[in-house]
């Protein structure tokens, strides 16, 4: 009897994992889907857009594993080292909190791995989830979905990949290690290094003092790493004035310990223990657990898309919206 395609694939350990930055993708359904409540008052915009979200993304995506990474509201080793780390973000609102239970039901009901550890980031759970696979499935297919550019730092060749949803979850912008040189000039590995030197206002890391983006490009684009760069300013300093200016490095040097700081900060561990990726399960092609979920929840036309019934006339508008997404024959 002759094997399939994809049987030969998961025998050859081609599988492909899917690691979804959990917050992130809440976060965009929150504002992007209307604030629908329950018949209780409890909130379910989000919760009801994260669903709509991955049914849509599954087909196309096709991942025999799957990978859900949240955050927890316990300070991480960065906060503890760097009190300021993150502090100018806005705070997380009350409905969007009250639902990540219930995104976390509906990962589980679809035959998610769920990663969550006290003291570390979703980008730490992704980049250490992502190395012992690596390890198990050698000629595996990585693809994390996320709005967060920090995570493009463990893009390997056509291998590990980012689809960015800065823009639109739908059309999310795949980068490989082709693209991501193209547009850095450098490889994945040294954005957390061009990090160290231009900082990240959004997570508060400070960087090289007076150091803009277009120099630490053309640093990190030369040097690659600090380690190197700064290497060369202290054997080589020819070498760096090749590069940038004498006022470049005097504020190099005057912030050193920053930048060396800043790497840290911005760098993904990629050696968290995670157990519950020993013994991962492939994602259960059956519906029915799914169906159940959904009609408890009162979420009907996504029921419908799993179904894959028509519409009665007067819903004709609801079937041309899900008219791309009623072919859910991966599940």
């Amino acid at each position: 009897m002759s094997l399939s395609n994809a049987s030969k694939a998961r025998m050859e350990g081609r599988q492909t994992f899917l690691f979804i930055d959990a917050l992130s993708l809440i976060h965009r359904a929150f504002h992007a889907y209307p604030p629908l409540k329950d018949k209780d008052g409890h909130p379910r915009g989000a919760f009801y857009g994260v669903s709509r979200i991955v049914l849509s993304l599954l087909p196309d995506i096709k991942p025999d594993y799957l990978m859900v990474a949240f955050d927890t509201q316990a300070p991480t080793f960065r906060h503890k080292e760097y009190k300021e780390y993150k502090a100018k973000r806005p705070e997380v609102q009350k409905e969007m909190v009250e639902q990540i239970p219930l995104v976390k039901e509906f990962f589980e009901t679809l035959g998610g791995c769920l990663l969550i550890k006290d003291g570390f980031e979703a980008d730490d759970l992704i980049g250490s989830g992502i190395q012992i696979l690596l390890r198990k499935y050698p000629l595996g297919q990585f693809i994390i979905l996320s709005g967060d550019y920090d995570l493009a730092q463990l893009i390997r060749n056509d291998q590990v990949v980012l689809n960015y949803t800065r823009g639109s979850v739908k059309n999310a912008q795949r980068i490989n290690e082709e693209l991501f040189v193209e547009t850095w000039g450098f490889k994945p590995p040294f954005l957390v290094d061009y990090k160290a030197l231009a900082g990240d206002p959004s997570d508060n890391i400070p960087g090289a003092k007076g150091i803009g983006k277009k120099t630490a490009v053309k640093l990190i684009s030369h040097f690659q790493t600090i380690e190197r760069l700064y290497d060369a300013l202290k054997n080589n300093e020819e070498e760096v004035i090749k590069v940038t200016s004498a006022r470049v490095i005097r504020l190099l040097k005057e912030s050193q310990q920053e930048v060396f700081f800043s790497k840290e900060l911005a760098k993904i561990k990629t050696d968290v223990r995670l157990d519950e990726l020993d013994e991962i399960q492939p994602i259960e092609r059956n519906n029915d657990r799914l169906i159940d979920f959904f009609n408890h929840y009162g979420f009907k036309s996504l029921i419908r898309l799993l179904e894959n019934k028509r519409q009665d006339p007067e819903k004709k508008k609801v079937e041309k919206e899900n008219k791309k997404l009623t072919q859910l024959s991966f599940f």
